[in-house]
């Protein structure tokens, strides 16, 4: 359990490099938040950085995203992981009221606002990432935007929202940069239109997305992970869409999706140290969070074990071998 601790320590901080804060606090909607904050060493007043908030699904937490977070901030980027309300030690709303306006997006928004304010985040460079629920989150935050604080937006598992209130296609996410990662095999989403999710590519859904918020018909056939350039507004934006061979969850486990991820955000945001989208040591700290799981079971039994020698347990001990 210590060399567990000990090793995904290390991974986690990048060596000591990265500041990492467990914390939790009241945020502007009026509910405690539960939140994981790193800061790389390259993020000062006096040289912001720019800063990505990430949200897992549902009945998850903040540390499922720790194949996002320990890559982001090796990368430079400020790194505010949350649990969203009613998930991890974030407090629980009452009733079905998670995804009303006020609650800020089931917190995520709540998150983008915090970051923001922090003097060593520049403003103008903020991205949200989520899986699943998360991902959901993350368009909701999208929505409700109106101060203009998400600059990109990476959706994993879950859907844009492709079409208004009119049944028209549109552009949810402006002149932001956004992409979605739709798996093959997602049991959830990704069939918008009655299609497969393996063939999501071809709905016009995805198309429309991929054409900015435009009706597809009659236009190119765009592609899975080609970043397609537009002016939006007066300024550039892409648009991508990952198409894996994995299942929902896996997602949580994919080298590739964070790949994907990595090179997302370095050409939305900028990475302030980057690396290549293959130089990745999640996995170090996912082997040693494994480790630490052993470690724990084998305490439980031998612990047991030693008690039985104790006075207060002794009874409990068989005299001779059942």
């Amino acid at each position: 359990c210590l060399v567990s601790s000990a090793g995904a320590g290390l991974f986690q901080t990048n060596f000591g490099t990265v500041d990492y804060h467990d914390m939790t606090f009241v945020t502007q909607s009026g509910h405690e938040l539960d939140v994981l904050l790193l800061v790389p060493e390259n993020a000062t007043a006096e040289k912001p950085a720019p800063a990505i908030v990430v949200s897992h699904g549902w009945y998850n937490n903040r540390e499922m995203q720790d194949l996002n977070y320990v890559e982001y901030a090796r990368r430079g980027y400020v790194v505010l992981a949350i649990s969203m309300y009613g998930h991890g030690d974030s407090e629980v709303l009452p009733g079905n009221t998670w995804w009303d306006d006020e609650n800020n997006a089931n917190g995520l928004y709540d998150g983008v606002k915090y970051v923001a304010e922090l003097p060593f985040v520049d403003p103008s460079r903020i991205g949200v990432t989520g899986h699943s629920n998360g991902a959901l989150a993350c368009r909701e935050a999208v929505l409700q935007d109106d101060e203009g604080l998400i600059a990109a937006a990476l959706l994993v598992s879950n859907d844009a929202v492709y079409t208004d209130a009119d049944g028209k296609f549109y552009n949810q996410f402006g002149a932001r940069d956004a992409a979605i990662v739709a798996c093959q095999y997602d049991e959830f989403f990704h069939r918008v239109d009655g299609s497969a999710p393996r063939d999501f590519l071809r709905q016009k859904t995805a198309q429309s997305f991929l054409h900015f918020g435009a009706d597809p018909e009659g236009m190119e056939t765009r592609s899975a992970e080609t970043f397609y350039m537009q002016i939006v507004d007066g300024e550039e934006a892409f648009r991508a869409i990952m198409n894996p061979a994995i299942t929902h969850p896996w997602a949580h486990f994919s080298a590739g999706v964070v790949a994907f991820s990595v090179d997302f955000f370095d050409r939305a945001l900028g990475a302030p140290a980057p690396l290549a989208h293959t130089d990745q040591i999640w996995q170090w700290k996912a082997a040693f969070n494994a480790l630490g799981i052993v470690g724990f079971f084998l305490f439980v039994v031998f612990a047991a074990l030693a008690l039985l020698d104790t006075a207060y347990f002794a009874e409990l001990k068989v005299s001779e071998p059942v």
